[in-house]
């Protein structure tokens, strides 16, 4: 079902919301709750809120060279009618020590950040090009202070929609997506390797006659990467989770698929201390609820180890994951329970996937989880989206936890 957003400054943003698996499982929860009015001016009981009168969201927090925090997303500009990449550097409390937005077209949005060591940062942004179906992947070079030294653009026409982003062993970077430019099927999952510079190396595209997306790269110690996405084209059901394993060229060494009669997806990966990988993603297809959270460990090989769901009657949905000592704290929101219509969910789970604790963290409106990274002192940092507090439509919320999961600030 098609929903037509559009944001407090007049931007539509249906087509974007509407075609990419993150954005598709937010908006859709909106479709099943009723509307209730938007808490602005409501201080959240702990955490830092950014925002202005409209629409702001964040989609990925990273540790930033000399301590504090570095977060990625977008910002409503309402007089000018658009929606612009926003860049907060904060200091270890979440006070903005630095503050950028970037873009001239109708939607340019920071999708990831890896901090560089001279006190910038790489940011993978998505930008919306002449037309409304047309849209490039970005990557921007910012300096300490958050000033541009470099910019590249990356895909034709059609959709070339980046999710996610890692730095390479040579210095250079590669980051995952979605395309249907050059005819892509319904849409392939897309890799694209540049250097130092940005400049393109390669790319590639996988996929079949349907759609496929990768959401998460994750670089192997053997030089080759897993990039974990969704696949509809070698689904048994609706979508998929899909698991590539490519070398460092980017060609296929193996591939899995996982899931059931309903829609699975991939969202993230991360590799185990002992060996092999955990993968989340939700699923429609098994579980309590509508949807859970999934945990899936596999070998280096890509074979099962164990699977475990996670949710209540309602939906459920993961979006990222962090290691910890004795265990990994997953990310991601929650309708079953918590204090309002949606809350931001971290569940603490252990290798052998044992649910150990479990926080949820809202308001009386809609609130996500979108990333979590872990700190030096065991404890988690975590970046959401609230409708609950804050001074606008939906502000962007940086809340500090302990290994426990209670909040630091």
């Amino acid at each position: 079902m098609a929903l037509a957003l559009t944001s407090s400054m007049g931007c539509d943003i249906s087509g974007a919301s509407d075609r990419f698996s993150k954005r598709r499982r937010r908006w859709s929860a909106l479709l099943l709750l009723p509307v209730m009015a938007f808490s602005q001016g409501a201080i959240a009981p702990h955490g830092k809120t950014y925002g202005d009168a409209g629409v702001d969201e964040v989609n990925y927090v990273a540790l930033a060279a000399g301590g504090g925090y570095m977060l990625a997303g977008n910002h409503s500009n309402i007089e000018q009618k658009r929606r612009e990449m926003w860049i907060i550097r904060s200091d270890s409390l979440g006070a903005i020590l630095w503050q950028k937005k970037i873009g001239q077209s109708t939607y340019t949005s920071g999708e990831a950040i890896l901090a560089t060591a001279d006190g910038g940062a790489v940011v993978l942004a998505v930008e919306l090009g002449d037309t409304p179906e047309d849209y490039d992947a970005r990557l921007v070079k910012l300096g300490p202070q958050g000033e541009v030294e470099w910019s590249r653009t990356y895909g034709s026409y059609g959709w070339d929609w980046p999710n996610h982003l890692i730095e390479t062993t040579d210095g250079g970077y590669l980051i995952c997506g979605w395309t249907d430019s050059r005819y892509a099927g319904g849409g392939d999952l897309w890799l694209v390797k540049t250097d130092s510079l940005g400049d393109m190396q390669w790319e590639h595209r996988y996929g079949g006659p349907a759609y496929e997306e990768g959401n998460h790269i994750l670089a192997t110690a053997d030089g080759g990467y897993l990039v974990t996405g969704t696949s509809v084209s070698y689904s048994v059901g609706g979508e998929d989770v899909w698991i590539l394993k490519v070398n460092a060229e980017g060609e296929i060494i193996w591939m899995r698929v996982f899931g059931g009669a309903g829609d699975d997806d991939g969202q993230y990966a991360q590799p185990l201390p002992d060996g092999g990988f955990v993968v989340l993603g939700s699923t429609t297809s098994y579980g309590q609820g509508k949807s859970d959270i999934w945990l899936i460990r596999l070998t280096d090989e890509g074979n099962i180890v164990w699977s475990h769901t996670f949710g209540g009657a309602e939906r459920e949905w993961g979006a990222a994951l962090a290691l910890g000592k004795d265990g990994m704290v997953v990310i991601g929101t929650t309708l079953s329970s918590g204090a309002g219509q949606s809350d931001i969910w971290a569940l603490k789970v252990s290798h052998t996937g044992e649910k150990l604790w479990s926080r949820t963290f809202g308001g009386s409106g809609l609130d996500f989880g979108e990333f979590i990274y872990p700190t030096a002192d065991g404890g988690y940092i975590l970046a959401g989206n609230t409708h609950s507090f804050g001074r606008g439509e939906s502000d962007i919320w940086l809340i500090k936890i302990n290994s426990n999961g209670s909040p630091v600030f």
